[in-house]
């Protein structure tokens, strides 16, 4: 009698749970954001879900995205006029094509039944929604990381940054300047290097803009060559090595990145930086 009434019930939860249907999956893109609707036909406020994203890009196999915010998971409530589930395309994929989404819910609890149901492991009490696809051309939402960039200070105008920038990014950097000065009857030539490595992390991302603050250390030096023009026995030079560190701020907009920041050293003290470059 028992493994009767447990067949009933079985039975009952399985009609219940296939008289639902996920219905009305639409996706709309809100810069480098997926938002996937969808409703769950038939259900009530007193229903509990567990909600399951999977999709395809492109025709590859079938994944569930990760970086996903909103009424996925557990504990999600029926009886709504849509729910909306927020994929964060790009912690998750370089590039997104042709996508085709796949929502699965599972009946966990619904409090008009005595006694609250749960989800058994082996049945099949959940509802498959018809496939919702976004046909998008894969240069429509790529996010580019590769940069490289003019970058230098007021006291070493002439640089170069090059990086990698994702959610982390790494870059390295070299600067160099000059100054001549004349006074008889010496001539005095003053050529600084400076090479500095460091990483970046991104803090705000609207749309193709996003933006990361930096920081990094390197290794500096000044060398003075002074030159008598009347006596060349006179001429000589001196070098003078010291540390350097940076911190600022990058963007990148679209495929144009620039930054802001200011490097501190032991010998010079501060300086700005200053550039502006492409991403590839």
């Amino acid at each position: 009698m028992k493994r009767i009434t447990f067949l009933l019930a079985l039975l009952a939860i399985s009609f219940f749970s296939f008289a639902q249907t996920v219905e009305n999956i639409q996706v709309e893109q809100d810069g480098d954001k997926l938002n996937i609707h969808y409703r769950i036909g038939g259900s009530t406020s007193e229903q509990m879900y567990f909600v399951t994203l999977t999709c395809k890009i492109d025709g590859g196999p079938v994944f569930e995205p990760k970086s996903v915010i909103g009424d996925v998971g557990s504990n999600i409530r029926g009886g709504k006029s849509f729910n909306t589930i927020v994929w964060n395309v790009f912690e998750d994929v370089e590039e997104i094509g042709n996508v085709e989404f796949f929502v699965k819910v599972d009946l966990v609890k619904d409090e008009t039944q005595q006694p609250a149901v749960s989800r058994p492991a082996d049945s099949p009490n959940y509802t498959a929604g018809p496939a919702a696809k976004s046909n998008m051309p894969s240069s429509g939402l790529k996010e580019r990381h590769f940069f490289l960039a003019y970058s230098g200070t007021i006291g070493r105008p002439y640089g170069a940054k090059i990086g990698y920038v994702r959610n982390w990014g790494v870059y390295g950097a070299l600067r160099i300047g000059a100054d001549y000065y004349y006074y008889y009857p010496w001539e005095e030539y003053d050529v600084g290097v400076e090479m500095v490595a460091g990483i970046a992390k991104k803090v705000a991302q609207r749309n193709n803009f996003r933006t990361y603050m930096y920081g990094g250390i390197g290794y500096g030096g000044m060398s003075y060559g002074y030159y008598d023009v009347t006596n060349s026995f006179n001429d000589y030079t001196l070098n003078d090595y010291y540390a350097t560190f940076d911190i600022g701020a990058m963007g990148v907009i679209g495929r144009f990145y620039f930054d802001l920041g200011l490097t501190l050293n032991s010998y010079y003290l501060g300086d700005l930086i200053f550039g502006i470059g492409l991403v590839f």
